[in-house]
């Protein structure tokens, strides 16, 4: 399993605790993975580092936004900036899709056991259907609380999964292509063709 994927899972699993018993998530939490997530990203490229601060500070522009418009709570905004910038360019796209899909889900089924199924669907095609428009959306008025940290580890969780049944990045070059026992150099100008035998 990646650095990435223990670091995430660790931070918004303690956070999804802290969220169910008490309704809030330490600043504690966000920090810790924020700065191990930094120094992560030191020790495999700093070259990486400005794409961290990048998405840190994008993350958090958009998620006080919705934090504003009543959908998303401080610490869930905190949290999620810290896990995309840990994640870096690559997987931060994925874990955010699957962490907005995970809360998508997760909005719908507290809606149902509370009743308010019909109110929920109706806040959010309230919010979505201007913010698509290019049009400023209006804040959330008595949406249903829930514990969002669960929706961000679902995120990080199914990302370690994908990581999990992934061997390996696409080989880019011809050295890096497996061979089973011979493998067929590109052809020659002429039309032949080399061949090198693996032993």
């Amino acid at each position: 399993m990646r650095i990435t994927d223990i670091l995430v899972l660790l931070a918004s699993a303690a956070a999804a605790y802290t969220d169910v018993t008490s309704r809030r998530i330490p600043n504690a939490l966000p920090i810790a993975l924020g700065v191990a997530g930094l120094v992560s990203t030191l020790v495999a490229d700093p070259r990486a580092v400005l794409a961290f601060a990048a998405i840190l500070v994008a993350a958090l522009a958009f998620g006080t936004m919705l934090h504003a418009r009543g959908l998303l709570g401080g610490g869930d905004v905190k949290l999620i900036a810290a896990a995309a910038a840990t994640y870096g360019l690559r997987d931060a796209p994925t874990f955010l899709a699957a962490t907005v899909l995970a809360g998508g889900v997760l909005a719908l089924a507290v809606a149902a056991i509370r009743g308010r199924l019909r109110a929920t669907v109706g806040n959010l095609t309230a919010f979505a259907v201007p913010m698509l428009a290019g049009v400023r959306p209006n804040a959330i008025v008595n949406g249903t609380k829930m514990p969002y940290a669960l929706a961000i580890f679902a995120g990080a969780l199914a990302l370690a999964l994908v990581h999990a049944g992934t061997k390996g990045p696409m080989p880019r070059t011809f050295a890096e292509r497996p061979c089973s026992s011979r493998c067929y150099l590109p052809s020659a100008p002429d039309g032949s063709r080399s061949t090198i035998s693996r032993r």
